[in-house]
């Protein structure tokens, strides 16, 4: 079940354990993504957020418009909604182009309506995975 944040405090807390992690100096020293729990306690990096509580922050700034107008997101493989990388819903599919190959690749454009309740548009990137970029229709 994903993890949902109710509150604006519950997100702040969210939120600082997420940046707390990241701007840690260990990963500027080590050049590394990734720690075990042994060198974590050893450099004093503190633990970081799980997959769900950080798409959890990402649902959270969707709703609540953080994102300044742009986004880059993933598409459902019905191509029916957008997402986050685990799967929580950010909006609705509600036009999908015909799909355009381009000399990197094929590409789709498409419409959506967001849980933050604006209308976006973007392109799939059919050939390269299942991100999309998108915008707000002004």
């Amino acid at each position: 079940m994903a993890y949902k944040i109710k509150t604006k405090k519950e997100y702040q807390k969210l939120k600082q354990k997420y940046e707390a992690h990241l701007k840690h100096p260990y990963w500027e020293i080590t050049k590394r993504n990734w720690i075990n729990d042994k060198e974590a306690k050893k450099y004093g990096v503190p633990k970081g957020t799980t997959h769900e509580e950080t798409s959890s922050i990402e649902v959270y700034e969707f709703k609540n418009k953080k994102n300044k107008g742009k986004y880059t997101a993933y598409m459902s493989s019905d191509r029916k909604k957008l997402g986050t990388w685990t799967g929580e819903k950010l909006a609705d599919i509600t036009y999908l182009g015909n799909e355009y190959s381009t000399g990197v690749g094929t590409r789709q454009n498409f419409r959506a309506k967001g849980i933050d309740g604006r209308n976006w548009s973007g392109t799939f990137f059919v050939s390269s995975g299942d991100y999309v970029n998108m915008k707000v229709v002004k």
